[in-house]
């Protein structure tokens, strides 16, 4: 091949590739406003009760290899006497060959926390940003990243300090996968109602060695809504407001909202929780799982309880919506389940099961409150207690009141000997309570007796007798 060709070919090469470079920064700069709006969208609708979030002051600087991009994060805080602007800046490379790591990519580039009077102090040293995000787009309009972010912060309600890196993917219909590892997560709320009817206590909470995944997905329909799965996993994790103080090891979390699998306008929640300790002021419960589910909800008026709650604090919630969609939620036969909720401590443990279905319209049923468990097409409940658990339990509970444990384990047996036959619900071979609490065929079964609102009554002001003595 002549000299002169072989030139000829590099310099069509390059011409090429600088007319493609060209041509998606102008793609980019066309769209960058869109882009934002779309941002936006997606703000308004997360789920940041406390916050409003929004891009403000997008501008791109067009080059022929790559962009750059600014703008503002704007944060409004309930409560607080003063929004903030967080300042980001960074640099976009376009394809097809992105410069900054020669990848074949529509887009890859670098947004970072621009330094200035606000935000200084939350850099800990000149090399960590607070918040740094690499992304790339690849041709399908698929985007991909990492976001790491190391900073402290002090603003008039709310102090806190982050060490996190979080790995995502979005895909072109708004499906988002998440990973995180967050070695280190403080966060202190200080109250500062300024006339606000609804605000938040103040409280500390601190989050040791966490890490999750979790996948989102938008719909339409429900604008505030997010369908998505989590799993999180929390070495250790402490909560303080005012004197009460909640510590636990091991947390295990798995959160899902998804659509019902018959009907797509309701949505199903479940929650399961595990925890190998926790320590409530003091009072040990040992190890808890908890297995909720909140099934078959109207997703249009989930949707709009979302929106509601996100104006808390705000003084703004509308509370005839608010009762609106809570009624419909209720009139549509929601199922509520609880299988199991587990306490277990050294002498033994408390297992319960809770299944409930509402009666579609029973706000319409005269006369509830002569037979509440006509509002119920099926209704289960399901306890069993170890005697020493509870023995254990409620020493425990006085001890933390100040009384010695040797005192509080004699005056707890000595309660619970008075009640354990007259409620009836003491197995005395097994050393174990039990309560079945069941609904079904419009009759209502206790321990498989049949039993009369009367009969109701009588076990409602007996376990009040029994409850009172440890007030």
């Amino acid at each position: 091949m002549k000299k002169t060709t072989v030139i000829a070919v590099i310099i069509a090469s390059i011409g090429v590739y600088t007319g493609g470079s060209w041509y998606i920064g102008k793609q980019l700069e066309n769209g960058f406003q869109q882009r934002v709006e779309q941002v936006n969208k997606l703000l308004s609708s997360s789920f940041t009760p406390m916050f409003d979030l929004e891009l403000t002051n997008a501008n791109i600087e067009r080059g022929i290899f790559s962009s750059e991009i600014k703008y503002n994060l704007h944060i409004n805080i309930d409560g607080e006497s003063q929004s903030y602007d967080i300042p980001f800046t960074g640099k976009v490379y376009h394809g097809p060959i992105t410069l900054n790591n020669f990848s074949f990519n529509l887009l890859s580039g670098t947004t970072y926390v621009a330094e200035n009077e606000q935000t200084k102090k939350w850099f800990k040293n000149e090399k960590n940003n607070p918040l740094k995000m690499d992304f790339s787009v690849c041709y399908l309009q698929n985007m991909q990243g990492k976001i790491e972010s190391d900073f402290v912060a002090k603003l008039e309600q709310i102090e806190g300090e982050f060490n996190f890196i979080q790995h995502f993917e979005i895909d072109k219909n708004n499906v988002a996968k998440f990973e995180i590892d967050m070695p280190l997560a403080k966060l202190t709320f200080k109250q500062n109602s300024n006339g606000n009817e609804h605000v938040i206590p103040n409280y500390d909470m601190t989050l040791v060695n966490t890490k999750g995944k979790s996948s989102f997905s938008f719909n339409q329909n429900l604008s505030h809504t997010w369908l998505n799965e989590a799993y999180v996993k929390t070495e250790y994790g402490s909560l303080i407001s005012g004197n009460s103080i909640i510590e636990y090891e091991n947390h295990d979390l798995h959160f899902i909202a998804k659509e019902n699998e018959q009907e797509k306008d309701f949505i199903d929640i479940i929650i399961d929780n595990y925890v190998d300790e926790v320590n409530l002021n003091n009072l040990d419960l040992g190890k808890v799982k908890i297995k909720l589910g909140l099934k078959h909800l109207d997703g249009e008026s989930v949707n709009q309880l979302v929106a509601e709650y996100k104006k808390y604090g705000k003084n703004q919630i509308d509370n005839q919506v608010v009762k609106y969609a809570v009624e419909k939620i209720l009139q549509n036969t929601p199922h509520f389940v609880l299988q199991p909720l587990v306490v277990e401590n050294g002498k033994g443990m408390l297992e319960s099961n809770i299944s409930a279905e509402l009666l579609k319209d029973f706000l319409k049923l005269p006369n509830i409150q002569h037979n509440l468990f006509q509002i119920f097409t099926h209704f289960n409940f399901d306890l069993q207690l170890d005697h020493e658990a509870l023995v254990e339990f409620l020493t425990a509970y006085e001890v933390s009141k100040g009384k010695s444990r040797e005192k509080a384990n004699a005056q707890v047996r000595k309660n619970l000997a008075m009640y354990q036959t007259s409620i009836g619900i003491f197995d005395k071979e097994r050393n174990k309570y039990q309560i079945n609490l069941k609904f079904e065929n419009n009759q209502l079964y206790f321990n498989q007796q049949r039993i009369s609102n009367e009969d109701i009554k009588m076990g409602v002001f007996l376990l009040g007798m029994l409850l009172s003595s440890y007030h």
